[in-house]
């Protein structure tokens, strides 16, 4: 047993070593690729490690430096997971901006908790959207949901006080970012024409690239109905790839003809596909679908895929994405029970893909 965690921890090391070397002799462009795409930190570390990191950095917390407090709107459409460690960043984001918050009963006792005049809170079971949220198939999707009902609440918030917010950003609770204080300069959202993200975890940018998110629970819907990992294809726009950063966003999990990219590896790295990309653009733009044709594989038979359908939705609609060094960091650990509706939505995921698969 000691030996097996020995050579586990010693490998861990290894592997940290060789990815320290590779972003010494890497050039700058392609270092936030690392960081952002091939190599996850989180993964040689264990949750008593992340316990530390936090207990030595307690101020997370942002800097204001806007001096228009109605600029920017902040999303929180989610559970409200390590909202203790997460709710000083929280209050200090609310000092200056909008907060809204969409959640579910389940964090009850903690929004009863919030007294604070730019913190706008919704129960979604108690809410105009009780009855739509009870008619979703899954609930791997309510993540999405909760997205589009809080930006109808953000519409209702303009329209009741006659204002318009420029910029929006999504967070989590349970993300520790290492550069917090940054969250909400939107210096780059203003000045760069794109989506910045990692991935679905978080995402800003101006209104006109932000808002058609909104419409995102309606494609999940659909995905998730139609056994998504089992669609023969989906046309793939190569130019918005190319114009995005690899590692932004995971279109590196989309369902390429195997001839273009050349791998039938499940989980490429986005520079990987990038590259491929760029070398066969002209192939994949003017790419007919044949059913003979081989494809790279993708997605996963045993949970629902939201990176793999946010990537192909962003893909379809043409936002371009970008990384930006402000969304580095981990996902916080959290009590295990907090996951049990999470497995309940896989289970059901697996029940319900078996008949699909066995009516075809």
């Amino acid at each position: 047993m000691l030996k097996n965690r020995f050579l586990k921890k010693t490998f861990a090391k290894f592997k940290l070593t060789i990815f320290l070397l590779r972003l010494l002799f890497t050039s700058n462009d392609k270092i936030r690729y690392l960081i952002f795409d091939t190599l996850h930190l989180k993964q040689f570390f264990d949750a008593d490690n992340w316990q530390t990191i936090l207990k030595n950095n307690p101020n997370n917390k942002i800097i204001n430096k806007s001096k228009a407090p109605e600029e920017t709107a902040v999303l929180i459409p989610g559970r409200l997971r390590c909202w203790e460690k997460s709710k000083d960043l929280i209050y200090s984001i609310a000092e200056k901006h909008k907060v809204f918050i969409m959640t579910d009963q389940t964090d009850e006792k903690i929004i009863n908790k919030i007294n604070h005049k730019n913190i706008h809170s919704t129960i979604i079971e108690r809410s105009v959207y009780k009855d739509d949220f009870k008619k979703i198939s899954n609930l791997v999707l309510s993540q999405y949901f909760k997205l589009q009902c809080i930006i109808d609440e953000v519409f209702k918030f303009e329209k009741n006080n006659s204002i318009f917010f420029k910029n929006f950003i999504k967070l989590r609770t349970d993300f520790y970012y290492y550069n917090s204080e940054n969250l909400l300069d939107m210096r780059l959202e203003n000045f760069e024409d794109c989506l910045f993200s990692q991935s679905d975890l978080h995402f800003s940018g101006r209104r006109e690239f932000f808002l058609p998110l909104r419409n995102f629970y309606n494609f999940a819907e659909w995905c998730y109905r139609n056994d998504f990992h089992n669609l023969e294809y989906m046309p793939i726009n190569p130019t918005q790839i190319l114009n995005s950063d690899p590692g932004a966003t995971r279109f590196a999990y989309l369902k390429y003809p195997k001839e273009i990219v050349e791998t039938s590896d499940r989980r490429p790295t986005s520079e990987f596909i990038h590259n491929k990309i760029k070398k066969n653009y002209e192939k994949l733009f003017h790419y007919k679908f044949k059913p003979s044709d081989e494809f790279k594989l993708t997605g996963s038979e045993d949970y629902f895929a939201t990176e793999q359908s946010f990537a192909w939705y962003l893909n379809l609609i043409g936002i371009k994405c970008k990384t930006h060094l402000k969304y580095s960091g981990f996902i916080m650990y959290f009590q295990k029970n907090n996951f049990e509706g999470l497995k309940e939505g896989v289970k059901e995921y697996r029940e319900d893909m078996e008949k699909i698969r066995n009516k075809s």
